[in-house]
């Protein structure tokens, strides 16, 4: 039914569903800068574990630490070796640089997953993702209203 306006009416909802995505970037973008703008000496602490196993790894040491009883100013490596060898190539840069780098691919794959679920072509399947938590639990509609 059109609005007094002329505009056709969508279905309830459907402006807060297209302004969801941009106010998640908007909100992610708000989130990161206050972040970075207190971080001072924190920024990238867990990731500097990471760094620092990738450095042990690309310096022939082992690649988790048994001196570390307690987290340091690297925090402690406690990852599967894998993930180690996907940091080999941030440990070939300089701690503070590598950590800016780590940050920006974060933000990057974050803007892309956003993209992705407001494409029109994933659009039903995010959908359908999206509303699962709001729907009733198919094996409770079994037990009924008994209570243990």
């Amino acid at each position: 039914m059109p609005d007094p306006g002329g505009r056709a009416a969508g279905p309830p909802g459907a402006a807060l569903a297209r302004l969801l995505p941009p106010l998640a970037v908007g909100v992610l973008a708000l989130t990161v800068g206050a972040t970075l703008a207190v971080a001072g000496d924190t920024l990238g602490y867990d990731f500097r574990a990471y760094w620092a196993a990738g450095s042990r790894v690309l310096a022939g040491q082992p690649l988790y630490d048994a001196a570390a009883a307690v987290a340091g100013p690297s925090g402690v490596f406690l990852y599967p070796p894998p993930f180690a060898l996907a940091m080999l190539p941030l440990a070939r840069l300089p701690a503070s640089l590598a950590a800016w780098v780590w940050t920006a691919l974060i933000l990057v794959a974050f803007v892309a997953l956003v993209i992705s679920a407001w494409s029109k072509r994933r659009k039903t399947e995010y959908d359908e993702l999206a509303r699962m938590p709001l729907e009733d639990d198919p094996s409770s509609e079994d037990q009924g209203s008994k209570t243990p």
